[in-house]
């Protein structure tokens, strides 16, 4: 292999390695408790006891300054279905019946 290949392939590598620890020893850390403040971190939330024992934890926030009524209602008018706990994007289904007006049955 030419030498000036053998550099670049190092240079790629070298370049990657150094990305990866910048990652892990300094943004990891930012990027999974991104928008979270440390109450909300070490809070109790619905659905923690599901699972006791973990391996890592990831929690992210953002701040609404609006009630949870309007929340929804802007979510809905958007698209983004709310149930519950869950937010869902709208399907396939959801798609073609806004287009024709019509559903289609999947189930045989």
């Amino acid at each position: 292999m030419k030498k000036w290949a053998l550099r670049t392939i190092y240079t790629i590598l070298a370049i990657l390695v150094v990305a990866g620890l910048v990652y892990h020893l300094g943004l990891r850390h930012w990027c999974m408790r991104w928008g979270t403040t440390n109450a909300e971190v070490h809070a109790t939330l619905p659905g923690d006891d599901l699972f006791p024992v973990y391996s890592s934890e990831v929690t992210h926030a953002i701040t609404i300054h609006a009630s949870p009524e309007k929340v929804c209602a802007e979510l809905v008018q958007a698209g983004i279905g709310v149930r519950g706990f869950a937010v869902t994007s709208p399907s396939l289904e959801d798609l073609f019946v806004g287009l024709t007006g019509e559903g289609f049955d999947v189930s045989g």
